[in-house]
């Protein structure tokens, strides 16, 4: 347990570790947010039918083509200004039939007053929040990933006389790279477990205290990726670590008090 105890004791690194738990509990409640929002989405996009949307045409003979186009349940003069009213089976499709008719309309808008026109704006914006979620939730990892290395590095620099100990003992660099790998896999398990069950706590209060089907426990196979990440990593990472290892030589030991 030299290896072991000879890092967990660092304050410096603890620090490490404990920021390393606050950035898994974020980036678990940040996906739950984003699962919420993505389901809220998909629930306000069901109830939206018939879209109608208005377009101003560049040429009134558009209108044949227009209305031969799919997704177009009918349409009908609005304006003298070349404006009409486009009726969209779904909202779903509004895009697509933009998209493909393009070539026929200068400009575009929605009924401000209409109550569907009211949901399809909600869905924009949650559309919009689900994105910004996204970018966080990379943010998050990739501070994650950042603050892994660097506690990877902190690890080797700190135990540069442990390694050069056990060394000197007659241990082989593989010998040393699996305990040291254990170790810290043993350790991301468990703040892991502890993010998972902080976050588990946080839904439970949340589902109870609002009587909101928006917060949802996250499904299994979210646990499972991020345990599957962390190995990946550790095997990735410790992998550059057995070079670092490889150049500790056991005269570098010098305490011979560190036990």
């Amino acid at each position: 347990m030299v290896i072991s105890k000879s890092f967990i004791y660092q304050s410096n690194i603890i620090k490490f570790f404990f920021v390393f738990l606050i950035l898994m509990i974020s980036i678990l409640f940040l996906i739950q947010i984003r699962n919420g929002v993505i389901h809220e989405i998909e629930n306000k996009k069901i109830s939206v039918k018939n879209i109608e949307v208005i377009l101003k045409l560049d040429d009134e003979s558009y209108i044949d083509d227009i209305e031969k186009s799919k997704y177009v349940k009918s349409i009908e003069k609005y304006s003298n200004n070349d404006e009409y009213i486009v009726i969209i089976d779904n909202y779903d499709n509004v895009d697509m039939f933009l998209d493909k008719n393009k070539q026929y309309y200068s400009d575009v808008m929605l009924f401000d007053n209409d109550k569907e026109n009211k949901i399809v704006k909600e869905v924009k914006i949650l559309d919009s929040l689900e994105v910004g979620l996204t970018y966080l939730i990379v943010i998050f990892v990739v501070a994650s990933i950042i603050l892994s290395i660097i506690i990877i590095v902190e690890v080797n620099l700190e135990n540069v006389n442990v390694i050069s100990f056990y060394k000197l003992v007659g241990y082989k660099n593989l010998s040393i790279i699996k305990f040291l790998f254990n170790t810290l896999l043993f350790i991301y398990i468990f703040l892991l477990g502890i993010s998972i069950l902080v976050n588990n706590i946080i839904t439970f209060i949340l589902i109870n205290l609002f009587n909101n089907s928006f917060f949802e426990y996250l499904d299994f196979s979210i646990y499972l990726y991020m345990f599957l990440f962390v190995l990946l990593f550790l095997v990735l990472t410790l992998t550059f670590s057995y070079f670092k290892i490889f150049r500790v030589t056991p005269i570098q030991f010098k305490n011979k008090n560190f036990l």
